[in-house]
């Protein structure tokens, strides 16, 4: 059943229109409204979520093209003007969707990126297209759903490393999130990347330094397999996390000793 645009359309007068986002101008984001002028407002409603002031959406056609085309790849809706229709649904956003935490970042990545910045707009899109029951959102997938993310991210002008960073951990949290098979399948791969960067080093370590980029490889890739479409997310993942990981343990180490500072009482 498709996504009816004309409730969206009739609600914009005459006297008000789309304005570019000023953060950056660029990004391919709308703010509806002269009086927002381009400016989302947000309101602190609690320790932890906004309630956003302004419509806004996301338009560039080579992106929804490529939206559009993955959808039909994994069989949602039943033709393209639908999944058309779907697309310019789930890439806007009204006040009335509900409140936001922003970007859903954990406390020990913030070093890397941060809750709120060029993303916002791309993250708050997200996190409404992703619900509670996979595949459940606007465009019927979670994985288009995180390849629209990083199609949005690059748009606002995240660096390329970043933004397959976030598109990685939103990707680990969709395939964790598809059922019991698809954890199993998460467990194998990481028992399998454990593996091959283990074999590679000892290999390298050896002087076999050949031998070390070949053992990698393969299992990298063959490790991949095992996130299906998002498998280039799980190649990053084993290249990024060795070096993630190690620089987190110190921000996890401060963490845990300020949160017991705070259990102190004065």
């Amino acid at each position: 059943m498709g996504v009816d645009t004309s409730v969206v359309a009739a609600s914009e007068t005459e006297h008000e229109r789309w304005h570019s986002w000023v953060v950056p101008g660029t990004a391919g984001f709308e703010v509806f409204g002269d009086h927002a002028a381009g400016l989302v407002p947000l309101r602190q409603i609690d320790a932890t979520n906004f309630q956003v002031g302004a419509r806004f959406r996301f338009r560039d056609q080579t992106v929804e093209d490529r939206v559009v085309h993955h959808l039909g790849k994994v069989g949602a809706f039943d033709d393209e003007k639908q999944r058309r229709q779907a697309f310019h649904a789930a890439a806007g956003y009204r006040p009335a969707d509900g409140p936001t935490d922003l970007a859903s970042i954990p406390r020990l990545m913030r070093w890397l990126v941060n809750t709120y910045g060029v993303h916002t707009l791309a993250a708050i899109i997200h996190d409404k297209l992703i619900t509670e029951k996979a595949n459940s959102g606007q465009l019927r997938s979670d994985v288009v759903s995180d390849r629209f993310f990083r199609e949005m991210l690059g748009m606002c002008g995240m660096p390329f490393f970043l933004r397959w960073i976030v598109w990685t951990a939103v990707a680990m949290r969709t395939r964790w999130a598809a059922g019991t098979y698809t954890r199993a399948k998460m467990i194998l791969w990481g028992l399998s990347s454990v593996i091959g960067i283990v074999g590679s080093i000892w290999l390298a370590a050896s002087g076999r330094w050949l031998g070390a980029l070949a053992f990698g490889a393969v299992w990298l890739l063959a490790a991949a397999a095992l996130w299906g479409r998002q498998w280039g997310a799980a190649v990053f993942a084993a290249i990024a996390l060795p070096v993630i990981v190690p620089a987190a343990v110190p921000v996890l180490a401060a963490t845990a000793f300020f949160s017991m500072l705070d259990r102190i009482k004065t």
